[in-house]
């Protein structure tokens, strides 16, 4: 299986802290506002993509996800969507089996956190009120599919598309493992 796939996703180190995670804006949910501390941990600088996928569903007979036969949600390079948990789950122990390292998807504060990019508070992940507006964002803004990952939707951290892109419910790692950015029902967003 070594050499038959796709390089090892590139890890990121995120650093250990306190963050506030949650708003006072959002929906009931996020509601209220809590300091949360983490350890260190690394993210994937860019989600899951569908070849990333298709390799692990050929090498363990996983269905393919839902979404596949419609041309804008098959994309090599564009994010795998509409895998479940569970999915995404046995997605991180095969590729931490096959490259050997240890992979897990995040916990919901590691990836606010994370999506974050360090910022306080961010709604996006750049402390720009015309980040959301910048011309090529704004071309990937009328889009009406998943994307492949860009340098332009990268948060200060360089984790890329953490902000938009696909929807994901919460994304893990052992202490000091790697965690898959992203994942979890709809979307498995960063490696594991």
């Amino acid at each position: 299986m070594p050499g038959l796939l796709a390089p090892p996703a590139r890890m990121i180190l995120i650093p250990a802290g306190r963050f506030q995670m949650g708003s006072a804006r959002g929906r009931r949910d996020e509601q209220p506002p809590h300091e949360v501390a983490l350890d260190a941990f690394h993210a994937a600088e860019r989600p899951v993509s569908n070849r990333d996928y298709r390799d692990f569903a050929a090498a363990t007979g996983a269905p393919p996800p839902p979404f596949w036969p419609q041309s804008p949600f098959n994309i090599d390079d564009a994010p795998v969507v509409g895998i479940s948990w569970h999915d995404a789950v046995a997605y991180a122990r095969w590729r931490a089996e096959a490259d050997d390292r240890p992979y897990r998807l995040p916990t919901e504060a590691e990836r606010e956190c994370a999506a974050r990019g360090g910022l306080p508070g961010a709604d996006w992940p750049r402390n720009d009120p015309g980040w959301p507006d910048d011309p090529a964002r704004a071309e990937i803004a009328r889009l009406d599919r998943p994307h492949v990952p860009a340098d332009v939707c990268a948060n200060a951290y360089g984790l890329l598309c953490m902000a938009d892109n696909v929807r994901v419910a919460a994304p893990v790692v052992p202490v000091g493992a790697p965690f898959v950015h992203g994942s979890c029902p709809r979307a498995l967003a960063h490696y594991l």
